[in-house]
């Protein structure tokens, strides 16, 4: 494929995979404007509910919201690694505290969700494996592949 292309297809690719971020996080059944700050809920005591889930012997709900809420913004790290080569690690890192701040303000704001700073430590994570990720496969295929 053209690389213009390829370009233009991830660009599409990652504006979907935004679109669909901000419907799982924000944007959810339930939202309304006329609402508009008056249910938001925050837990400012990271970890505290996976400590009861697993106190509770519900690791499959501890588990899967761990590692969904890393997963999820690995996609945004890569995608703005590979975008914006320039970028270090850390300002990419930054970029994705910015939006999963943004997301977390927005559940608040909205009541669509529970505003966690579990999530907002998870999510920059997220990102920063993503990125890191990228960096390492691309590293790894230009020494060991193309050359």
């Amino acid at each position: 494929m053209h690389p213009k292309r390829t370009n233009r297809l991830l660009a599409l690719l990652f504006i979907l995979y935004l679109a669909w971020l901000l419907r799982i996080t924000v944007f959810r059944p339930g939202f309304s404007l006329a609402e508009l700050g008056q249910h938001g809920v925050l837990s400012a005591t990271p970890f505290r509910e996976y400590y009861y889930w697993l106190r509770a012997g519900v690791y499959g709900t501890a588990c899967y919201l761990f590692f969904g809420n890393i997963g999820v913004f690995l996609p945004f790290g890569a995608y703005l690694a590979w975008r914006r080569p320039n970028l270090r690690l850390w300002q990419v890192t930054l970029a994705g505290f910015g939006l999963s701040l943004a997301i977390e303000a927005g559940q608040f704001l909205f009541g669509t969700g529970v505003s966690d700073l579990a999530d907002l430590i998870l999510n920059t994570l997220g990102v920063f494996l993503g990125a890191a990720l990228l960096r390492w496969s691309l590293g790894f295929w230009r020494r060991h592949v193309v050359s």
